[in-house]
């Protein structure tokens, strides 16, 4: 019967095991679950402060209208240069044309530093990776934290 015990607990400790979750982000905690929660797949386990990145979004997006207008002005500068051929000098329609692909570039780069930004905002909430009960909390709401702190201790269900 003792063998069938220690079989029976060798098991459970195979198919049930705890896991420390760490922070994603350099951020203040905005929400974690209750000691002995029991929180589904896919639940959210960690979330964090958006505001610091929500700025920075906000700004690149500005950024990037103002970059859009000013492509805009390049292209407009570029096709009136490219019809006054004869009149201008070759500088000065390799100028233009070097300013609208630097604005073209600009633009660019910004759509690209938007699509990063979202992805660290995404980064700001972490989901359970599977059904699991919390077993201890290390953070506390409105705590900071950086990027490794532990902040969770969960266990599979």
């Amino acid at each position: 019967m003792k063998l069938l015990l220690y079989f029976a607990a060798a098991i459970l400790s195979i198919t049930c095991y705890a896991e420390v979750l760490t922070s994603t982000v350099d951020a203040n905690v905005e929400y974690i679950p209750k000691i002995n929660q029991i929180v589904n797949k896919g639940d959210i386990l960690a979330k964090f402060d958006t505001r610091t990145v929500n700025i920075k979004i906000q700004e690149a997006n500005l950024d990037l209208e103002l970059a859009k207008e000013d492509y805009k002005d390049k292209k407009t500068d570029v096709d009136r240069y490219n019809k006054l051929k004869q009149v201008i000098s070759v500088a000065e329609r390799e100028d233009i044309n070097v300013s609208y692909h630097t604005c073209r570039i600009t633009v660019a780069k910004l759509k690209l530093k938007i699509k990063e930004l979202e992805i660290k905002k995404s980064y700001h909430i972490i989901k359970a990776p599977f059904a699991c009960k919390v077993t201890k909390s290390i953070v506390m709401i409105n705590s900071g934290v950086e990027v490794g702190d532990k902040i969770l201790q969960i266990q599979s269900i």
